[in-house]
C-alpha cells in the first residue's frame, strides 16, 4: 500500500458527478428531471413553479442538482444555486434567497430592483405583523410574523396606507420586474433556482424557507425551483411547529407542484472499484482476483442495505486506514485480522459500520457473554445437550476459528448432499455458535435445531442489520473456513476500540 495514504481516502463532500463517480445510479434520474424541464419551458400553460427532490441525508441530492444544472440548455435557462446552510446564520435567511437570486442580474437596474422589492417585502411583513395570517396549506394558518419577525426591522418607515394585499400585488409586479431584468430579451428563458442543503438546517429555517418560496416567489412567470428534501428533516420540523395538525406528507404534498425521489437501489461496487482498483497497491487481493472480491465485498453492503454514499465512503476511509495501520505495523497491529481473506473483510467492514453507526448493535455482540448468559436464563424449549454444545463453541470464540474448527473435525460440506445427522451435526453446531454469536438478542430463545439453519436463524429475523449480517453469513460461510489463521475472533472488538 502506497505510504501517502492521503491520495487514497475520498473527502466526504459532494462529487462532480460523472458516469464513473456515479455510485448510486443517479444520472437516468437526472437526465430525466432535465427533459422534464425542457417540456415545461416549451409548454406555455405549464404552471409549475416548485419542484422537489426528496432524498435523505447523503444520498446524493447535491451531486445531482449540480449535475442538471450543468446539463441545462443555457439559451432556455438560467440556473441558479442556493446552498441554505451557508446563509442560515443571516437575519433572514429568505431575504438571502432574494439577494442571490438578485445578484444574478446584471443590469445597473438590480440594485434599484432589489431595493424594491426589499421594501415591498417588508411592507407585506408589516401588513402581517397585524395579526394577519395567511392560508399557505388548507387548514394550517402561517403567522408570517414569526415566519418574517426579522425582515420588518429593515423598513420602519413604510406607508401604511396601503392594504395587505396591495403590498402583495406590488411584490408580485417588482418580482416580474426582477425576472425581466435577469432574463433580458429573451421572454421564454426560465430561471432554474436550486435549494440545497436544506437537511442542514434548523428546523424552523427549513419551513421558514419552503414558506417563502410558495408565499411569495411563485408570482414569478419565469422562475422554476428545485428543493433538495430530506423528509425526515421536513417530518422533524412539521412536528415541532404544527405537532398533529399536519403529516409531513401532505405539508410537502401542497408545497411542491411535482416531487422526484432518489434511486434507492445501491451500486455500491462502482464505489469500491474507485477505492480498491485504481491504485494497484491497495487492491486486496491480487489483480487476477479483485472484481470477485469487489463482487463479493459489494454484496455484503447490499444484504445488510448499507448505502448511503456518504457513510459508504466514511466506513471504506476508516477500512483503508486500518489496512494502513496493519502493513506499517501501527499501533497494537496483531488486533487487526489478515484483510486478505473474505471474511476477515467483511468483518472488519462490519465492525466499523456497527461501532460508527449502531452502536447498540455493536454492544450486543461485543458483550456476546452477557447474551449467553441472557439466554440461559431466559430459554423455552430447549435441549440441554445441544444447547450445551451451541454455548460451548461461543465460548470458544475466544480462541482462533481454526482452532474452533480443528479441534471438533469441522468440515466444510453441502448440507443438501449430507443425510446422516451425525456427519451434519459438527458443522451445524459451528454454524450455529457464528450466528448466535452475531445475532440481535431476543427475548425468547431457542436452541438450534440440528434439522435446519434456516429455522435456528429464524427467531432472529427481525430486520436488523445483524440479522442481515447472519443472513450473509449462512450463504457464505465458506468463507469463515478460510480463516485458517491463529486470530483470535474477539480482537476484532480491541482493534475497534483502538483504532476507530
Amino acid at each position: 500500500m502506497s505510504n501517502n495514504i492521503l491520495d487514497l481516502i475520498m473527502p466526504n463532500r459532494p462529487q462532480v458527478l460523472t458516469e464513473e463517480t456515479d455510485y448510486l445510479g443517479t444520472i437516468p434520474k437526472g437526465q430525466m428531471i432535465v427533459d422534464f424541464l425542457e417540456e415545461v419551458s416549451d409548454n406555455a400553460k405549464a404552471d409549475i413553479k416548485i419542484l422537489g427532490l426528496f432524498g435523505s441525508w447523503g444520498q446524493g441530492k447535491t451531486s445531482l442538482m449540480r449535475w442538471i444544472k450543468s446539463k441545462l440548455n443555457s439559451d432556455k435557462f438560467l440556473p441558479i444555486f442556493f446552498e441554505a446552510w451557508q446563509h442560515e446564520a443571516d437575519i433572514n435567511i429568505a431575504l438571502s434567497l432574494l439577494d442571490v437570486i438578485s445578484i444574478n442580474n446584471p443590469s445597473v437596474l438590480r440594485k434599484e430592483v432589489r431595493n424594491q422589492l426589499y421594501k415591498s417585502l417588508g411592507a407585506i411583513v408589516k401588513g402581517i405583523s397585524r395579526s394577519i395570517t395567511v392560508d399557505i396549506i388548507p387548514g394550517v394558518k402561517i403567522n408570517a410574523d414569526k415566519v418574517w419577525q426579522d425582515l420588518d426591522a429593515y423598513h420602519k418607515q413604510l406607508d401604511d396606507d396601503t392594504t395587505f394585499f396591495e403590498k402583495l400585488y406590488d411584490f408580485k409586479e417588482k418580482f416580474k420586474k426582477l425576472e425581466k431584468e435577469i432574463i433580458g430579451k429573451n421572454s421564454k428563458k426560465k430561471l432554474v433556482v436550486f435549494i440545497d442543503d436544506l437537511d442542514r438546517c434548523e428546523p424552523e429555517n427549513v419551513l421558514t424557507l419552503l414558506s417563502a418560496i410558495k408565499l411569495f416567489f411563485t408570482y414569478g412567470e419565469n422562475t422554476i425551483f428545485i428543493c433538495g428534501i430530506d423528509k425526515d428533516a421536513v417530518n422533524k420540523a412539521v412536528s415541532h411547529k404544527y405537532k398533529d395538525v399536519i403529516k409531513a406528507d401532505e405539508y410537502l404534498e401542497k408545497i411542491f407542484d411535482i416531487s422526484f425521489n432518489m434511486p434507492k437501489e445501491i451500486y455500491p461496487i462502482r464505489l469500491l472499484e474507485s477505492y480498491l482498483i485504481k491504485e494497484k497497491e491497495i487492491g486486496i487481493v491480487e489483480q487476477n482476483k479483485e472484481y470477485k472480491m469487489l463482487r463479493f465485498v459489494s454484496d455484503f453492503f447490499t444484504k445488510i442495505k448499507f448505502g448511503n454514499s456518504r457513510h459508504l465512503k466514511k466506513v471504506l476511509n476508516k477500512y483503508i486506514m486500518i489496512k494502513y495501520f496493519k502493513e506499517q505495523r501501527i499501533g497494537n497491529y496483531d488486533l487487526i485480522p489478515d484483510l486478505n481473506k473474505r471474511f476477515y473483510i467483511i468483518l472488519t467492514l462490519f465492525v466499523i459500520i456497527l461501532y460508527d453507526f449502531y452502536p447498540n448493535e455493536y454492544s450486543d455482540i461485543r458483550d456476546y457473554n452477557q447474551k449467553l448468559m441472557y439466554y440461559t436464563n431466559h430459554s423455552l424449549d430447549y435441549n440441554r445437550d445441544i444447547y450445551s454444545a451451541v454455548r460451548g463453541h461461543l465460548l470458544d470464540i475466544e480462541k482462533s476459528i481454526k482452532d474452533m474448527i480443528s479441534s471438533e473435525q469441522v468440515l466444510l460440506i453441502d448440507l443438501e448432499m449430507v443425510t446422516d445427522t451425525e456427519e451434519r451435526k459438527p458443522y451445524l453446531l459451528f454454524q450455529g455458535a457464528f450466528i448466535t454469536f452475531f445475532s440481535p438478542r431476543i427475548d425468547k430463545y431457542k436452541v438450534l435445531n440440528e434439522e435446519s439453519m434456516y429455522d435456528y436463524f429464524s427467531q432472529f429475523n427481525h430486520g436488523s442489520i445483524l440479522s442481515d449480517f447472519c443472513l450473509f453469513l449462512i450463504i457464505n460461510m465458506d468463507c469463515v473456513f478460510e480463516c485458517d489463521d491463529d486470530y483470535c475472533l474477539s480482537n476484532i472488538f480491541e482493534m475497534a476500540e483502538l483504532y476507530l
